[in-house]
C-alpha cells in the first residue's frame, strides 16, 4: 500500500455528520446478553449440552433461526418474537409460529416448559429476558391392593383431559377433550401398580381429567371396566397421587375403593428411584470408585474388544492417564447433567494412535471436562493411523498447555484422519502460540480432509497461531466449516501474526464473533478471523476486538482474500498505530463483497479504510461504514481504498474521514494494471457520502483521483475541505462519465474547487449533475460542476441548484411506538428522507375541573418522542364519556371524561387523557372553560443530547438556554458573563410560588405569543441527591440517584472537565432514577444531575444540578 500511498496527489479528512437514525444505521446487532428464567427462577443450559432453547421469529411469525443461549449471536435489526424451552425438539422448525401447536405427547412422557413469546427489539442493548414456566404436571396412578388378582394380566389406564396442546404464538392451552392411554402388564394381580401420567396442565384452565381402568386378559380382551370416581386437577410441575384400591379379595369385580389427592414436588428420579443410570448401548459403565485408566488400558489390550466405549457419571472425577499407541475405536462419553449437575471431570495426558494396517472408526469425547496434564492431547511421532472421525461434543477442555493435536510425520499419507469435529465445547486458556490448536504436520498432503468447529468457545491466552496451522503448506483437499463460534482473549504478540485462523481454503465461516483484543509490535499480520482466505464463503461475523499494532497490516475480519464471496459480516473494533488498515478485509481479488459494515474507528496509520483497502477484480456492494476514519497519514475512504477493474454499487459512508494526502467519502483512487494502463471502466453507482471529508490536499465526497471511470446516480450531503483540489463528487479526473450525480454539501479548498468536480482532464462527460452545495470563491479556481480544460462536455446540469420537493414518493406514517419517515423527491432526482417522529405523550393543563356551566375544554398538546410538539392539523380533539364509552359534544357535567386524540395523515393512532369534572365549591378552583375555539399550547422543542460550553469563570448553578428549535446534538456557547440561572417573564407576583409568565408557541424557528393569557409557573424541583456513578464496561457509564416526587424527569449532563465546559446533556422524560450513558470514549468524566417539571406553558422548570461525580475509564 505503501507506494500506492506515495503516487497519490492528496489527502481526505473525512469529519463525518451521521444522517440517519440509530436505527437505520447498522444492518445487524447483536444479542449479547441473555437471560433465561424456569417458574421465576435462573435457569441456563448445562456448559456443554447440545439443548438450543431460543426460537426466534419475525414480527409476522416467521422463522428465522434457533440458537444456544450459551453464546452471543447476530440478527438482521427489526423486531423479533423469541421463544425459548427447556426441550428444544419439542418445536418444529422452520415453521411458522403462528401455526405450531405443541399436542399432548400421546405417550404422556414428555414434560415441556415453554415460554410465552417475548417481543425483542433493535438494537439488543437490554438483555434478552425470556421467562419459560412448566406447562405440564404428573398424574401418578397408584394401586394399594395388597392382595392380588389373577384373573387378569394387563391394565390399561385410560385419561381423559380437556387440554389437547399448547399454542405457542399466544401461550394458551387449546381445549378440546383428548384421550392418552397406556397399557401395563401385571404379573401380581394389581398388587404395587403405579403408573405416571405427563399431561398438560389444567390448573389455569379451571379443569380437570378423569381416569378409566380396563383390565385385560392374556387374550388381550377386556374383562372388566371402571371409572375411578372424582376428576382430578392437573398442577404444573406437580404431582397428583391417586391412590385407589384395584382388586376386591371376596369378588373380582371392582365395588369399592377410595381416591386421595396428593401434591408434592417431583422429579424424575422420585418417580422411580430405584431405577439404574440409562447406560448407552454397548457403553461400560464406569463407576467413580474404579479405576479409568486400568480400564481403558485393559480393554484396548483386549483383543475380543473391537472398540473400547466408557460412560462416566456425571459430576464425579476420573484419571485416564496417558494412553499411548491406541490401536482401535475408543469413545468416552460421560453421563448428561441434570439441573445444578457438573459435567463429568476427567484428567489425561496426552493420546497417540498406531494402526497402519486398518481405518478405525472413531475417537469421540461427550460430556466432559477434561484437563490434560501434559502439552498436547494428541501426541503423534511418526506413527501410522487413519481415522474416519475425531470429534469432540459438550466438551470443556481448560488450560491446554500447547495443542488439541501435534503432529510429526516422516511420510506422506501416513497419519489421516477424514473429520475432526467440534461441537458445543469450551476452550479455556488456550496457548496456540507453539503450534496452534491443531498444528498441522506440513511434510504430506493434508492429513486432515474436514474441520468442523460449531457452537463453541474458544478463550484464548495467545491466538499468534489460531485455530489450525499448517494449512499455508497442505496440498490436497482439505474443507473447513466454522460454525457459531466465539473467540474471547487479549493477545499481545511482537512480530507474530495473530488471529483466529492463519489460512484457510474452501472454508465456509458463518455467524462467528472475534471479542480478543491484540497489541502487536512489529511489522506482521493482525486479524479479527483469518489472515489468509481463499476459495471461501464468510457470512454474519463479527469482529469486535480492539486492536493497536505499530507498523503492521490490519484487518477487522479478513487480511486477504482471493475468490470468497463476504456477506452480512460488521467490524465494531477500533484500530489504532498500524500500516494499513481496514474495517473488513485488507485485500480482496476477484470476489464479492455485500452488506458489510465498519462501525469501528481507524486512527492514526499509514493508510485506513473502512471496509477493503484493495479491491481487484472484485464487486463491492450495500455495504456502509459509520467509523471515524481520522489522523491518518496518507490516504483514508469510508469504503474502499485502491480499485482496479472493479464495481461499488450502493454504498454509504457516514463516519468521519481525515487523512494527510487523500480522503474520500467512499474510494480514493484506481490503479493501473502491470502494463500501466486503465484498461476496463470502473462502476460506481449508487453511492452516497453523508460525512464531512478534510484534508490538507486532495479531498472529495466520493472519490478524490479516478481515471477511465462510469459514475453513475451518486450523492454527497458532506462537506468536503479541501487544501488544494477538492469537489463534492470527485477531486480529479479523466476519460470518465459523470451522470445523475448530485453535491449538496459545501466545498473548500485553496487552488481547483468543484461543486461536482474540483479538476478534469480531456474525455470527461458530465450528464445531469446537480450542484446545491456552497462552492468558496476564494480558491484559485472554482466551479459550481468543474474546472475543466474546456474540452469536457456538460448536459441538462445546474450549478447552483435549489432542491424543491414537490413529489412524495413514499411515506409510512409514525405510530404511537415507532417512527414514520417521508421521502421527498426533487426535480433533479434527490429523494430527501425525513424521519417522523412518533407520538409520546398527551398534555393537558389539568386534570380536575369544576362544573360552571360552561363549556369546559382543557388546553391540549402532544408532543413526539422527541419531546417537540405535533402541529394540531394532523390531529383532531374529541371527548368521551367514560361512564358511556360514547363521544360527547360538549362537556359540563359533573363526570369522568376523556380526552381523544385521533391522528391522520403523517401519523396513525388514538391516544386519550382522562380527567374529572366535580361539583362547584365555594372557593375558586383553576378551571378551562372556553366559549370559542381550543386553545393549544406547545412546549420548548428544545431535546435531545446538547453539547453545551460553558465559560471558565462560570459560578453557582446555571441553565443554559438553547434556540426553541434545537432538536439534535448541539454544541452551545454561553457568554462569560452568564453568572445564574436566567429567566424571562412578563411579571410577578409574591403570592407563594406563582409567578405570570407569556407562554410562547414553537414551530420550527419561529416563536410566537398566544397572547397575554397569564398562566401559573411551577415551582423549581429540588436538588437531586445521592448520586452515584458507575463505570460498565470501557463506553459505559451507570448513572443512579434518589428519585424526587412530582417531577416529569431529569437531566444528566457530562463532561471530560469538573468545569463541564462542551458538556453534553441526557433528557430523561420519566422520573425514574437510573440512566446508562453510552458510546463514550474519553478517559474519566464528571457527571451531574439535576430535575424538571413541566410549567404550565410546558416549559421545562429545571432544578439545580447535584454534586459532581468522577468515573476513570479504561483507555
Amino acid at each position: 500500500m505503501r507506494n500506492i500511498f506515495y503516487s497519490l496527489t492528496g489527502i481526505m479528512l473525512l469529519l463525518g455528520i451521521t444522517a440517519c437514525s440509530e436505527e437505520e444505521r447498522y444492518a445487524t446487532s447483536v444479542v449479547k446478553e441473555i437471560q433465561l428464567f424456569l417458574d421465576d427462577e435462573p435457569w441456563a443450559v448445562n456448559t456443554g449440552a447440545s439443548n438450543k432453547p431460543l426460537f426466534i421469529y419475525t414480527a409476522d411469525g416467521e422463522y428465522v433461526a434457533n440458537y444456544s443461549s450459551l453464546y452471543r449471536f447476530q440478527l438482521p435489526n427489526g423486531s423479533y418474537n423469541i421463544i425459548s424451552t427447556t426441550q428444544s425438539d419439542s418445536i418444529p422448525s422452520p415453521k411458522n409460529l403462528n401455526d405450531i401447536v405443541i399436542h399432548q405427547d400421546p405417550t404422556a412422557k414428555t414434560k415441556y416448559a415453554i415460554s410465552a413469546p417475548v417481543t425483542y427489539k433493535s438494537p439488543f442493548d437490554e438483555p434478552l429476558s425470556v421467562r419459560m414456566y412448566n406447562r405440564t404436571g404428573v398424574l401418578r396412578l397408584k394401586s394399594t391392593d395388597r392382595k392380588s388378582d389373577k384373573s387378569y394380566s394387563k391394565l390399561r389406564a385410560v385419561v381423559s383431559s380437556p387440554i389437547s396442546g399448547y399454542k405457542l404464538s399466544d401461550a394458551t392451552f387449546v381445549k378440546a377433550p383428548t384421550d392418552v392411554q397406556r397399557e401395563k402388564e401385571t404379573t401380581t394381580g394389581g398388587v404395587n401398580y403405579t403408573d405416571d401420567f405427563v399431561l398438560f396442565q389444567t390448573q389455569s384452565e379451571g379443569g380437570t381429567v378423569s381416569v378409566r381402568i380396563d383390565y385385560l386378559d392374556k387374550n388381550n380382551t377386556v374383562v372388566q371396566s371402571k371409572a375411578i370416581d372424582g376428576t382430578f386437577p392437573i398442577l404444573p410441575d406437580d404431582t397428583v397421587q391417586v391412590a385407589f384400591a384395584l382388586n376386591n379379595v371376596d369378588e373380582p369385580i371392582i365395588q369399592d375403593y377410595t381416591v386421595t389427592i396428593a401434591s408434592e414436588g417431583w422429579n424424575e428420579e422420585d418417580i422411580n428411584p430405584e431405577a439404574p443410570m440409562r447406560i448407552p448401548d454397548g457403553y461400560r459403565y464406569v463407576s467413580p470408585e474404579e479405576n479409568l485408566e486400568s480400564i481403558c488400558k485393559s480393554m484396548l489390550a483386549d483383543a475380543s474388544v473391537n472398540e473400547v466405549k466408557l460412560f462416566l457419571k456425571a459430576g464425579a472425577t476420573y484419571k485416564l492417564g496417558t494412553q499411548t499407541e491406541i490401536p482401535k475405536a475408543l469413545y468416552i462419553m460421560g453421563q448428561a447433567p441434570g439441573d445444578g449437575e457438573e459435567l463429568a471431570f476427567m484428567e489425561m495426558g496426552n493420546m497417540s494412535i498406531n494402526c497402519p494396517d486398518a481405518i478405525i472408526e472413531a475417537f469421540h469425547f461427550e460430556n466432559l471436562k477434561i484437563k490434560v496434564t501434559t502439552s498436547d492431547f494428541f501426541k503423534f511421532k511418526n506413527q501410522a493411523f487413519h481415522v474416519s472421525t475425531i470429534s469432540w461434543k459438550n466438551c470443556e477442555i481448560s488450560d491446554l498447555v500447547r495443542t488439541m493435536w501435534y503432529q510429526e510425520v516422516d511420510a506422506a499419507q501416513k497419519q489421516i484422519a477424514d473429520h475432526i469435529v467440534i461441537e458445543n465445547c469450551r476452550f479455556l486458556g488456550l496457548n496456540s502460540g507453539g503450534s496452534g490448536l491443531f498444528g498441522l504436520s506440513t511434510k504430506q498432503d493434508a492429513p486432515v480432509h474436514n474441520f468442523v468447529f460449531k457452537n463453541s468457545t474458544f478463550h484464548a491466552n495467545n491466538l499468534t497461531r489460531a485455530l489450525i496451522t499448517g494449512l499455508g503448506s497442505m496440498t490436497g483437499e482439505l474443507n473447513v466449516t466454522i460454525e457459531n463460534c466465539t473467540f474471547e482473549g487479549n493477545v499481545k504478540a511482537s512480530r507474530s501474526d495473530v488471529a483466529a485462523i492463519q489460512t484457510i481454503d474452501t472454508c465456509t465461516i458463518s455467524k462467528c464473533i472475534n471479542n480478543v483484543d491484540c497489541v502487536n509490535f512489529g511489522d506482521a499480520y493482525v486479524a479479527g478471523l483469518a489472515i489468509k482466505a481463499n476459495n471461501s464463503n464468510i457470512t454474519d461475523c463479527e469482529n469486535n476486538g480492539d486492536f493497536s499494532a505499530n507498523d503492521s497490516n490490519i484487518a477487522g475480519l479478513v487480511h486477504t482474500a482471493s475468490n470468497c464471496h463476504i456477506e452480512n459480516c460488521i467490524n465494531t473494533g477500533n484500530i489504532t498505530d498500524a500500516y494499513e488498515a481496514a474495517g473488513i478485509v485488507a485485500s480482496i481479488n476477484n470476489s464479492e463483497i455485500k452488506n458489510c459494515t465498519n462501525k469501528g474507528d481507524i486512527t492514526n496509520a499509514e493508510g485506513a479504510v473502512g471496509i477493503c483497502a484493495y479491491a481487484y477484480n472484485t464487486k463491492v456492494e450495500e455495504c456502509s461504514n459509520y467509523g471515524n476514519i481520522i489522523d491518518n497519514e496518507y490516504v483514508a475512504s469510508g469504503i474502499v481504498g485502491c480499485i482496479l477493474q472493479a464495481q461499488i454499487i450502493n454504498c454509504t459512508n457516514y463516519g468521519k474521514i481525515k487523512a494527510d494526502d487523500c480522503a474520500a467519502g467512499i474510494f480514493y483512487a484506481n490503479s493501473r494494471d502491470d502494463e500501466g494502463y486503465y484498461d476496463q471502466k470502473e462502476i460506481i453507482q449508487g453511492c452516497t457520502n453523508n460525512g464531512e471529508i478534510t484534508s490538507i490536499d486532495v479531498a472529495a465526497g466520493i472519490v478524490s483521483s479516478i481515471y477511465n471511470c462510469n459514475i453513475d446516480n451518486c450523492t454527497n450531503n458532506g462537506d468536503v475541505q479541501a487544501g488544494s483540489i477538492g469537489g463534492g463528487i470527485l477531486a480529479s479526473t479523466a476519460n470518465s462519465s459523470i451522470s445523475n450525480c448530485i453535491n449538496n454539501g459545501s466545498v473548500d479548498g485553496y487552488e481547483y474547487v468543484g461543486g461536482i468536480c474540483g479538476s478534469s482532464d480531456d474525455g470527461v462527460t458530465f450528464e445531469k449533475v446537480y450542484n446545491s452545495g456552497k462552492v468558496t470563491e476564494e480558491a484559485f479556481k472554482s466551479k459550481g460542476i468543474t474546472n475543466g480544460t474546456g474540452n469536457e462536455v456538460i448536459k441538462d446540469s445546474e450549478e447552483n441548484h435549489e432542491h424543491k420537493y414537490s413529489e412524495v414518493v413514499e411515506m409510512t406514517p409514525a405510530t404511537l411506538t415507532e417512527n414514520g419517515v417521508i421521502k421527498e423527491k426533487c426535480s433533479c432526482g434527490y429523494i430527501n428522507k425525513r424521519t417522523i417522529s412518533h407520538p409520546n405523550e398527551l398534555i393537558i393543563s389539568n386534570d380536575k375541573f369544576e362544573a360552571t356551566g360552561e363549556k369546559i375544554a382543557p388546553t391540549v398538546t402532544v408532543v413526539d418522542v422527541e419531546n417537540n410538539p405535533i402541529d394540531q392539523k394532523y390531529y383532531t380533539v374529541t371527548y368521551r364519556d367514560k361512564a358511556t364509552g360514547k363521544t360527547v359534544d360538549q362537556v359540563k357535567a359533573v363526570g369522568t371524561y376523556e380526552v381523544v386524540i385521533t391522528f391522520s395523515d403523517l401519523y396513525e393512532g388514538e391516544m386519550t387523557k382522562e380527567f374529572t369534572v366535580v361539583e362547584k365549591t365555594t372557593e375558586p378552583a383553576t378551571s378551562d372553560v372556553t366559549t370559542g375555539n381550543n386553545e393549544t399550547s406547545t412546549p420548548d422543542s428544545t431535546t435531545g443530547d446538547q453539547e453545551v460550553s460553558t465559560p471558565d469563570l462560570t459560578t453557582g448553578d446555571q441553565e443554559v438556554s438553547t434556540p426553541d428549535s434545537t432538536t439534535s446534538d448541539q454544541e452551545v456557547s454561553t457568554p462569560d458573563s452568564t453568572t445564574g440561572d436566567q429567566e424571562t417573564s412578563t411579571s410577578e407576583t409574591t403570592a407563594g410560588d406563582v409567578e405570570t409568565t407569556t407562554p410562547k408557541t414553537t414551530t420550527g424557528d419561529k416563536v410566537t405569543t398566544t397572547g397575554n393569557k397569564p398562566t401559573t409557573k411551577v415551582k423549581k424541583p429540588g436538588k437531586v441527591k445521592k448520586v452515584s456513578v458507575k463505570k460498565l464496561s470501557r463506553k459505559k457509564i451507570s448513572v443512579k440517584w434518589k428519585k424526587i416526587k412530582g417531577v416529569k424527569g431529569y437531566q444528566v449532563r457530562y463532561a471530560t472537565n469538573k468545569k463541564m465546559k462542551k458538556a453534553k446533556i441526557k433528557t430523561i422524560a420519566k422520573n425514574k432514577a437510573s440512566f446508562t450513558l453510552k458510546k463514550l470514549k474519553g478517559k474519566k468524566y464528571f457527571i451531574q444531575v439535576r430535575a424538571y417539571k413541566i410549567g404550565k406553558s410546558n416549559k421545562k422548570v429545571k432544578g439545580k444540578w447535584s454534586s459532581v461525580k468522577k468515573v476513570k475509564m479504561k483507555k
